[in-house]
């Protein structure tokens, strides 16, 4: 998790193993977990983030993350 101060934009994308992007979140958004209203599968997902501070620096990353449904 990266917490970010004085941001004036923020974008994050959350890609499939095969790189499609599944969800583009703005600004203060999370992501439930779904696509397109189902339940997305178990497995490796990755992130892309583009922050824009309020001096007009961009700072860019990327990650993975694991998601695990219980029953």
């Amino acid at each position: 998790m990266v917490e970010v101060t004085n941001a004036s934009s923020a974008k994050t994308l959350v890609l499939n193993r095969w790189g499609n992007v599944v969800v583009t979140l703005g600004m203060n958004e999370g992501w439930d977990g779904t696509v397109n209203g189902v339940e997305a599968k178990d497995g490796v997902y990755f992130y892309k983030y583009e922050v824009e501070d309020n001096f007009g620096e961009v700072f860019t990353g990327h990650g993975h993350f694991t998601l695990i449904r219980s029953n």
